[in-house]
């Protein structure tokens, strides 16, 4: 219709209505003519068109111009018409535009928003009002989201219309995703006039808020129920002194009610105030003061010690206090009580140690403490354990500990080996007793200790003796063969080779005969070292053991040998792993560099050479694989055996480097043999206890 209109409007412009209306005029003369020919007689048709009277001229320029005029007429008022559209045109374009900016406003506030007229009746909600209750356009509020006949009592809507004010209040939902909480703000909506003519209602959906509120809620009877339940007693005050809040365990300890104390200064409870006072100045400088000892008033006047801890907090945007308080006065009792029984223990000549019921060391006198090279502080925490040998830890747990901890038995008394602090080894003799309480529970236990060095000398004395008597007959055949096997033989070559030199020392042949002597230099020294080895092996204390690892020590004398074996093109290869702890002498490593340097000087040039360790049971295994003569079955058990001195017929490496291997072994416990290398040679195994058995 508007297409047909607008079409009308456009055929109807100034040029075309002048054609028609001088068209109209022309169409009114030859009517006027026909009209004269027929009807009045006055001539013929075309007389008339072209010669009428003059009568009939004005006539008809009279009803032309009425057209003209008429159309003038006509095509003004189309004008207007097109210029009034057009205005409207823009002005609905605005209103368009004002209304989808306006819907974009409502749509994009994040509530829900509904439009009803002074009826009640919804005329709008927004995207989020028909998430929350569907599309309900057209239904009056109370029916639609209460299920009501009649408007609620509280409607915010109906209170804005009544004192065109801003109403709030606030709903629970029912919905299908639950209750839903939500807060309804009412306005009234009204005319230029200023008279109401709708109301606006904002949705807001408040239930996450209310969740917080009764969690908050809830957390609150929590700490309430924790701050009455602590078993010290708790307080708030602010920083005058007002007391502004205690627990049950406060109230009891100080004897006041809680109503008592909101009444009073807390300055009152202490038995000198300026201690208040210094609390306060800590508080102020740190913002916490821990672990105060402090004399306090009961209601009554009887006077406690107490355990004070206090922070400086901010409550609601005051400073206050909040400390909690333990009463210590019978531990303050029993403090003086154990110090009347420690300054006992303090004056005794023999050692006294308390033990808690986990061993540590809750008390320790001078003397124990001096048995051992340490100060009183040093022991005290640690137990036992850090006065023990390492390989003693299991069998004195094993009998002195297990025996006091069982109650049944709860008392020892024998010698158990202590371990000072410069590592040396200290005997004693202990008496110990475990203490119980009255429901049978081990609480610790107390033990006398005593330092029986110097019996333990005299008795290692006498076993000395007797040993060095027997081991002096041994030694002395050593060194007797010492001198008729290894030494002479090469001081008579030495003696041989410098008396051809002398005579002529000119000769090619005397360079070989420097290298000999050189040679035998050399092996002489070499023999010379070993024998020393041997003496101090056999000589050394037997009960100079430590933890070592094995591994380390076998990677050391490989990289001690390094030179040797390059310069005659070998390799030498370990395998093993990487921690191989065991309780060994110093001398442990003579063992690996014999062995290791017999293999080197006895294979061939350019070959390999394989060290391993491995675990063996309870011990390690140690082998070493060259690949040298093998040594016939005949010779590897007496091999070892220095006072069973064999002859060479090919075999190498029997000399004083193998006894002290057998010497050393022996002292670890240990066992050593030779055995044949499937790939040529031989292997020599050693195996090692991984722990003292004694």
């Amino acid at each position: 219709m508007n297409k047909y209109r607008s079409g009308i409007i456009r055929f109807f412009n100034f040029e075309n209505l002048i054609f028609i209306s001088i068209g109209f005029a022309a169409l009114a003369w030859v009517l006027d003519s026909l009209l004269d020919s027929l009807i009045f007689h006055e001539g013929t048709v075309i007389d008339q068109i072209i010669n009428p009277t003059n009568h009939e001229i004005g006539i008809r320029l009279l009803f032309g111009s009425v057209f003209i005029v008429l159309g003038i007429y006509i095509q003004s008022g189309i004008a207007r018409f097109k210029k009034a559209e057009d205005a409207l045109k823009v002005a609905v374009i605005k209103a368009e535009d004002e209304k989808n900016k306006t819907n974009a406003i409502i749509e994009s506030i994040g509530d829900g928003i509904i439009i009803q007229d002074t009826d009640y009746k919804i005329l709008y909600q927004n995207q989020i009002q028909n998430e929350i209750y569907g599309n309900r356009a057209g239904e009056y509020c109370y029916k639609a989201y209460e299920g009501r006949d009649a408007i609620c009592e509280d409607c915010p809507i109906e209170l804005s219309f009544k004192d065109g004010k801003i109403h709030k209040t606030e709903r629970s939902v029912p919905t299908d995703k639950g209750i839903l909480y939500v807060e309804l703000t009412g306005s009234p909506l009204k005319d230029s006039a200023g008279k109401i003519i709708a109301g606006i209602k904002v949705v807001r959906d408040i239930t996450g808020l209310k969740r917080v509120e009764e969690t908050l809620r809830e957390s609150e009877e929590k700490y309430r129920v924790l701050f009455e339940a602590t078993p010290v007693g708790i307080g708030i005050a602010d920083l005058e002194g007002k007391i502004l809040d205690c627990n049950a365990n406060m109230q009891e300890m100080t004897g006041f009610t809680l109503e008592e104390l909101k009444s009073m200064d807390v300055s009152v409870t202490y038995v000198n105030s300026d201690e208040r006072k210094m609390l306060l100045k800590t508080l102020q400088e740190i913002g916490r003061v821990r672990d105060w000892e402090i004399r306090l008033k009961r209601k009554d006047g009887t006077i406690y010690y107490a355990l004070l801890n206090a922070d400086l907090l901010e409550l609601k945007g005051h400073k206050v206090i909040l400390t909690t308080a333990r009463d210590i006065t019978e531990s303050k009792r029993a403090e003086r009580e154990k110090d009347r029984f420690l300054k006992a223990f303090a004056s005794s000549t023999e050692g006294i140690t308390i033990a808690d019921e986990k061993d540590r060391f809750i008390y320790v006198n001078e003397a124990y403490a001096g048995i051992f090279g340490y100060h009183q502080e040093e022991l005290i925490g640690n137990t036992w354990h850090q006065i023990t040998p390492p390989e003693m830890i299991a069998p004195t747990e094993k009998g002195l500990s297990n025996t006091l901890h069982n109650k049944d038995v709860g008392t020892f008394y024998g010698e158990v080996p202590g371990l000072r602090k410069d590592g040396m080894i200290v005997p004693t003799e202990v008496r110990g007793k475990g203490i119980w309480d009255d429901n049978g529970n081990y609480q610790g236990h107390i033990c006398n200790v005593r330092d029986i060095t110097e019996r333990k000398r005299s008795e290692e004395a006498m076993k000395k003796y007797a040993r060095e008597l027997e081991e002096a007959n041994q030694l002395k055949d050593l060194f007797t063969d010492i001198i008729r096997h290894d030494l002479l033989n090469p001081v008579t070559v030495i003696k041989g080779f410098s008396e051809i030199l002398s005579e002529n020392e000119s000769l090619p042949e005397n360079r070989k005969s420097v290298e000999m002597i050189i040679k035998n230099v050399r092996k002489l020294e070499e023999m010379i070292q070993s024998a020393a080895t041997l003496a101090k092996v056999e000589a050394m204390d037997k009960l100079d053991f430590e933890e070592r690892n094995l591994c380390q020590i076998l990677r050391k004398v490989i990289s001690d040998f390094t030179p040797m074996y390059r310069s005659k093109g070998m390799s030498v290869e370990f395998f093993g792993e990487e921690k191989c702890f065991a309780q060994v002498n110093p001398h442990i490593e003579e063992i690996f560099s014999n062995l290791l340097s017999n293999a080197v000087k006895y294979s061939p040039e350019n070959t390999r050479i394989t060290v391993g360790i491995k675990a063996d049971g309870e011990d390690w295994m140690v082998s070493v694989k060259d690949r040298g003569n093998r040594i016939s079955d005949e010779y590897k058990e007496i091999i070892f055996e220095r006072f069973k001195r064999i002859e060479k017929h090919g075999v190498k490496g029997t000399g004083l480097g193998l006894s002290i291997v057998k010497r050393i072994v022996d002292i670890h416990k240990g066992k050593v043999r030779v055995e044949d290398n499937p790939e040529g040679g031989n292997i020599f195994l050693v195996k090692i206890p991984a722990k003292r058995s004694g």
